[in-house]
């Protein structure tokens, strides 16, 4: 509860330092007044410039959603099941956006981040199906395959922003292709028969 209240006032503190930024800058709907602000968290903070963009973005989602707010100052919920109201609700204008915050800020302590984020997923499809619609069409414009190093020195690849349909499909083509291989000797956990297949259909391999 204590961490959950301080994150919140953090949160805090950064909104009303982009107010006041925002208020005094000639130009406040500049994407560069938004840069300042950004580069001021950094400095003051010791972040990254992608660290302090995250946190400028969580606390202007968060002053849109004050019964949000409220439940991280009171310790009912933590820092990160306010990132899955920001994120579930982004699509929605404010009033709605409120709305569905609302309808289960009360409950979501006793709820994983995964469990919030699916109910509050379903009541914003059955409600503003529009939104969330447009809300996955807009992503997809950010779709891309990212590549890094893991911390044990192992790599890794992933595809974001897939259509949702291509995500079950290619899914569900690794685990066959992984049973039918383990069927026939292959040794190693469903897991690591589907990486090594995920690694040879991508390199061109037989798996």
């Amino acid at each position: 509860r204590l961490a959950a209240w301080q994150d919140g006032v953090e949160l805090a503190a950064v909104a009303e330092l982009d107010a006041r930024r925002m208020a005094a800058a000639e130009r406040p709907a500049s994407s560069r007044a938004s840069d300042h602000v950004a580069e001021e968290l950094a400095l003051a903070l010791l972040l990254t410039g992608r660290s302090a963009d995250l946190l400028l973005g969580l606390a202007r989602d968060l002053a849109c959603l004050p019964a949000v707010t409220a439940a991280l100052l009171a310790g009912s919920i933590d820092r990160a099941r306010a990132v899955v109201f920001a994120e579930e609700t982004s699509a929605l204008d404010a009033a709605a956006a409120r709305a569905v915050a609302a309808a289960f800020v009360g409950e979501a302590g006793g709820l994983t981040t995964r469990q919030l984020a699916a109910r509050l997923r379903v009541l914003i499809l059955r409600l503003y199906p529009d939104a969330a619609r447009k809300r996955a069409e807009r992503a997809r414009g950010d779709a891309r395959v990212e590549a890094w190093q893991e911390s044990s020195g192992n790599g890794a690849l992933a595809g974001r922003e897939l259509a949702a349909a291509d995500m079950a499909a290619a899914d569900a083509r690794l685990t066959a292709i992984a049973r039918a291989l383990q069927s026939a000797g292959a040794a190693g956990t469903l897991d690591q028969v589907r990486a090594a297949v995920f690694a040879a259909l991508l390199t061109g391999r037989d798996p």
